[in-house]
């Protein structure tokens, strides 16, 4: 993504940051809320990159004196950002193993009840130091900065840790802010804390984890999406005014230090911008890094933690999300197979509609064929009713029950003449099928878009997630069924579409008596 292409934030985004299960929300708040967004910016998360990759600290592995140095850099920042030390002994470290340290910080919550629920922000600071045939993919014995792995994640969660600091804003959970050190020999600093946490484990109600955010080059990838009903939902309403593209990966890695908390029963997110040609190679450089992309990263991170921070009530762990794959992906996304066509006929790209639907084709044993019509004919009437648009004459056919009477003008023939034709399939308002999501019963996803219809005239396509309609959440899928059936419409409909939120207008004619939708 360019820089130019990049959308300002705007206040939009902060609306979107506690719409949902968040408490109402003062004034204050979102003055706070818009000033804490719009001071994550893509020179500072620069400079911090610059700082943690630059030679001198010697890729930062893990027990070494550049691992040592970057901490430095850290806690004096933490100090600086108003944290509180969360390690061991009321000091910002935990140290482990073979001199490695975590360094933990906390902003402690303000909700009467949930400030004891805590919501873990992390990022691994180690990288591989001057790299080896066991974690480098060469050439090796070269410092290897690790520019995108992590310093890009650990820039995008300091900037998160000053924007609330600075803002004034009060989070209703005790946000955690956790840099992970020996992540690049097996997650080692997250494994030992969730052993032996520096606060009761049990308070810990969600993970959420940055690794590798500075190539962004297309979709940034979701990890974790399935660990709790709704957090698809979450990030797209998040990402309302952002709009990146989200690439919502199924399948859980034990590759980075969310793991370390899914496998004990917490929910957890992860952003990632996916693996490179300089990944583990000295060449991954601060110069090499798409700062503007991290800026609306860490903006969209920050709108996530916070609704994570705010909401009255979270969605407890699936634990199913462990097992589930690209190929339960791919099923819930498969699409229905398409509907036969009501009539049966085609017609030009271009034809002037005021004489008439002119059938430049008609299909083999379909109603159209059977009924007698042929190629050449004008359809002029649609029982009883002058056919004047081509794209109403679609939503009549799809609305219509069976038989319908079509006048026909045929060459060879004197005037007008009438034809029943029996349709195929059963009437259709709006023209669209889906399925519910097993991992979020309030989530449909589109599976048919039928050609001509209400839906396809309103943008709906076949794998948009649908969430609310007209300004309701989506209760069921049973429930989504009766309101297309029996409402008259119009139907405003919220969905996302690769993470990025719509809402689309789909107008349908009025209800008949028996239909589905």
């Amino acid at each position: 993504m360019t820089r130019s292409t990049l959308v300002r934030l705007t206040k939009g985004v902060v609306l979107a940051l506690v719409i949902g299960h968040a408490p109402s929300v003062s004034g204050d708040e979102l003055t706070a809320l818009l000033r804490a967004s719009s001071s994550i910016r893509s020179d500072e998360l620069q400079h911090h990159v610059d700082v943690l990759a630059d030679d001198s600290f010697e890729g930062r592995e893990a027990g070494k004196r550049g691992g040592y140095a970057a901490a430095g850099y850290l806690v004096d920042l933490l100090r600086k950002y108003g944290a509180e030390p969360a390690g061991d002994n009321d000091e910002f470290f935990q140290v482990f193993g073979k001199g490695y340290r975590n360094i933990l910080g906390q902003i402690p919550g303000v909700g009467d009840t949930l400030a004891n629920e805590v919501v873990i922000i992390g990022a691994h600071y180690d990288h591989v130091g001057y790299g080896s045939s066991k974690n480098s993919f060469g050439p090796t014995g070269l410092i290897h900065n690790g520019a995108d792995d992590n310093a890009s994640g650990v820039a995008g969660l300091l900037e998160i840790l000053q924007a609330i600091h600075e803002s004034g804003l009060q989070p209703q959970r005790t946000l955690l802010f956790c840099f992970w050190d020996g992540e690049e020999k097996g997650l080692l600093g997250s494994k030992h804390w969730a052993r032996r946490p520096t606060i009761n484990f049990e308070r810990v109600v969600f993970a959420f984890n940055l690794d590798m955010i500075g190539q962004l080059n297309g979709a940034l990838e979701i990890h974790g999406v399935r660990t709790a009903a709704g957090l698809r939902r979450l990030v797209s309403q998040a990402n309302k005014e952002t709009k990146l593209k989200l690439d919502f990966q199924w399948k859980l890695k034990s590759n980075s230090d969310h793991h370390s908390f899914c496998t004990r029963g917490v929910p957890v997110l992860m952003f990632h911008t996916g693996l490179h040609d300089k990944y583990h190679r000295p060449t991954d450089d601060a110069d090499t890094l798409n700062a503007a992309g991290m800026e609306y990263i860490g903006r969209l991170a920050l709108a996530v933690v916070w609704r994570v921070a705010q909401a009255s009530d979270l969605a407890g762990y699936r634990r199913e999300s462990m097992t589930e794959t690209h190929r339960d992906k791919k099923r819930l996304h498969s699409p229905h197979p398409p509907v036969p066509p009501r009539l049966g006929i085609g017609w030009p790209d271009e034809f002037d509609i005021s004489n008439g639907v002119v059938v430049a084709r008609v299909r083999a044993d379909s109603p159209a064929a059977r009924a007698g019509i042929q190629v050449g004919d004008r359809l002029v009437r649609l029982n009883d009713n002058p056919i004047e648009s081509l794209s109403r004459f679609q939503l009549e056919l799809h609305a219509a029950k069976s038989p319908v009477l079509l006048d026909v003008f045929r060459s060879d023939a004197d005037g007008p003449f009438k034809v029943s034709v029996t349709l195929n399939g059963s009437p259709s308002r709006i023209g669209f099928s889906w399925r519910p999501d097993r991992g979020d019963s309030q989530a449909m996803v589109i599976t048919r878009v039928t050609p001509g219809s209400a839906a396809a005239s309103a943008g709906v396509r076949v794998g948009d997630h649908a969430y609310q309609l007209n300004g309701q959440r989506i209760l069921s899928s049973k429930w989504f069924l009766e309101q297309l059936i029996h409402d008259a419409g119009p139907f405003k409909i919220q969905l996302d579409r690769d993470g990025i939120w719509q809402e689309l207008t789909i107008e349908p004619l009025p209800p008949v008596v028996r239909s589905d939708a």
